[in-house]
């Protein structure tokens, strides 16, 4: 036997080990009885959930609806309301402006005493071009000027576009610093005195590179915006996680958008009751520049200028049921357990104890964001490159003679290109839940131990065409 030959043989012993050894770890967590969070809101907390995200139908607005949700909110103790002025009603033609309903609808919030943190140039219309083009920046600019020229003595916090590390592709990141750093240099132009903040979600791979990515810019506040629960498998106190991460940066740090939807019998009104005392009590010991719930109200539809602003709703089929049922209020308004709870928090202090159930799987896959993307990428990326890595060796092994199991080297070869696709997708799409991406790799790993746990050699038949050279499997 050949030196060569013995290394690839010794190399794919240690490969077969290592995969059965995470095929049982795997097999150990995904049978372990449920994990349960718990935690004591502390006797002072200084972060209460301080706002809101608000949306109103500005095609058909019911402003009798408007004044009772205003006062509504009001009265559960919110002081920020987060609301659009979508680019698509207000210049649906360019050129052509209609800024009634957003200044009917800015005015009311306005009297009300809330605080407004507005979104800038989302729902872009088609002729606005091409998302981050340069004649996409060129209309954008212009828009956002005559929306911050009008509204600025009204606005507190100005958001530029929203999440755009999830719609647009990492290799076209620099162009997003771009488009940003010409936004906010626009934006601080017309306005010094109120805060500018970028969000970003954190629910996709690599969000904590595309905040060092934006950190030089000329920026107040980074937004966070995360469903763990709904959009993915991972914890609520993953939010620590995120939030860390956020304040390496340097800026302030809010939490944008923080929801859970009550769209089905596994995802109810008692878990979002039980994933707001979670949230409240992972973040109560960081000094966050506002917490903001999305949203005060399930809907009807999504709205218009939502859809085209989100690229990825094709790929998820619950997507638009999803994004109905986020609300703290039912669709008559009357409201859910967890308004309740928002509402005993910001006004009485009230202490909980939060006592939610988890797998021990997404316990452990929360932890693994620490090592910088997200939940599952950098597991999901190990798994893959060991997939490709023993697909290569067959076809090595192949390429000098030796005689494949066709049985034995085509799930290898098949499990890669699988695992090729799938994640593409996710690192192209980044939209689907963890337990989506991760359990396959656990099962393919499971997989793996249960095809080679009889035959090290479970690859190839190491037999040569030079009987001489012939290769055996030493004794253990």
């Amino acid at each position: 036997m050949s030196f060569a030959y013995r290394r690839i043989l010794i190399i794919n012993r240690q490969l077969i080990k290592t995969s059965v050894w995470i095929a049982l770890l795997t097999g150990i967590i995904l049978l372990s009885p449920l994990s349960t969070f718990s935690a004591d809101f502390p006797e002072e907390h200084p972060n209460p959930i301080s706002g809101v995200t608000y949306r109103i139908d500005f095609y058909n607005p019911d402003y009798i609806q408007l004044d009772k949700d205003l006062d509504m909110m009001k009265a559960c103790g919110f002081t920020i309301l987060r609301i659009d002025a979508p680019w698509v009603v207000v210049e649906p033609e360019k050129g052509e402006l209609h800024f009634d309903v957003v200044d009917e609808f800015i005015e009311r919030v306005n009297n009300k005493g809330f605080k407004i943190l507005l979104i800038l140039a989302t729902g872009e219309p088609e002729w606005a071009g091409q998302l981050i083009s340069s004649e996409f920046n060129d209309n954008a600019e212009a828009f956002i000027r005559k929306i911050v020229e009008r509204y600025k003595v009204y606005v507190d916090y100005w958001q530029i576009e929203n999440e755009l590390n999830m719609r647009v592709f990492p290799t076209r990141w620099n162009d997003i610093f771009r488009f940003y750093e010409r936004m906010c240099n626009t934006v601080r132009e017309l306005d010094s005195g109120a805060k500018i903040v970028l969000n970003l979600n954190c629910d996709v791979p690599l969000w904590s590179h595309f905040i060092n990515l934006i950190r030089s810019l000329d920026f107040d506040i980074i937004g966070l915006d995360s469903y763990p629960g709904t959009y993915s498998g991972a914890h609520p106190s993953i939010w620590a996680t995120y939030i860390r991460e956020a304040e390496l940066s340097g800026k302030e740090v809010m939490i944008t958008e923080a929801g859970y939807s009550t769209f089905d019998s596994l995802h109810t009104e008692k878990k979002q009751d039980q994933y707001v005392k979670a949230l409240l009590s992972t973040v109560s010991d960081f000094d966050l520049a506002g917490i903001l719930w999305f949203e005060f109200n399930d809907e009807t539809s999504v709205p218009v200028w939502t859809s085209t602003s989100i690229q990825f709703g094709a790929f998820s089929p619950l997507f638009g049921e999803i994004e109905l049922h986020f609300g703290l209020v039912r669709l008559d308004r009357t409201p859910k357990p967890a308004f309740t709870t928002i509402s005993e928090w910001i006004l009485t202090s009230k202490e909980y104890n939060s006592n939610l159930a988890m797998p021990t799987i997404l316990m452990i896959l929360s932890f693994t964001s620490i090592l910088g993307s997200n939940v599952h990428f950098p597991f999901g990326l190990t798994a893959f490159l060991f997939f490709i890595i023993r697909s290569g060796m067959a076809a090595a092994m192949k390429w000098r003679g030796a005689k494949l199991r066709p049985t034995r080297t085509f799930p290898y070869i098949i499990i890669a290109a699988l695992l090729t696709i799938h994640l593409g997708l996710y690192a192209g799409i980044g939209i689907l839940p963890a337990w989506f991406v991760t359990l396959p790799w656990c099962g393919l790993l499971i997989l793996g131990y249960f095809l080679g746990i009889k035959n090290i050699d479970w690859i190839y038949n190491l037999e040569f065409n030079d009987t001489s050279s012939s290769l055996k499997e030493p004794s253990e």
